[in-house]
């Protein structure tokens, strides 16, 4: 017992020192985890708000903006997270609207440079791991 004493006299400052440094960086990191949770949860309802948009006509008499259907698919390439799925859908939607031959022609093009931009961009384990070339 009287070791601990001496232990506790001896280093008191530093042990203090050193429990306030870990509960500091334990706050931090639980406002990143915090962070990044609602980051994710951002991206997640503003992903599948463009799919949506991209997919169901905004009217009910079913016209569609073309300009703004080919912006959605130029977003689309900023959710890294979510490419396996993107390029699932693209290549469905690829696949309905080239039956429409000369309706869709716009959109086929801006599709086929997202999907370019998906198959271009490796995953992250690679990019990681990707040796530099300076």
């Amino acid at each position: 017992m009287e070791e601990v004493l001496v232990i506790l006299t001896r280093y008191g400052p530093a042990l203090s020192a050193v429990g306030a440094a870990v509960a500091f960086v334990w706050t931090i990191i639980q406002f990143l985890s915090v962070r990044g949770r609602e980051a994710k949860t951002r991206e997640f309802e503003v992903f599948h708000r463009l799919i949506k948009e991209l997919v169901e006509p905004p009217s009910a008499d079913g016209s569609l903006y073309v300009d703004r259907q080919c912006a959605i698919m130029f977003e689309l390439r900023f959710f890294p997270r979510y490419y396996p799925f993107t390029k699932r859908t693209l290549l469905g939607l690829r696949s309905r609207w080239s039956k429409l031959e000369g309706v869709y022609d716009r959109l086929i093009d801006e599709l086929d440079i997202t999907i370019g931009c998906i198959d271009d961009h490796p995953p992250k384990f690679q990019r990681l791991f990707k040796k530099k070339s300076y």
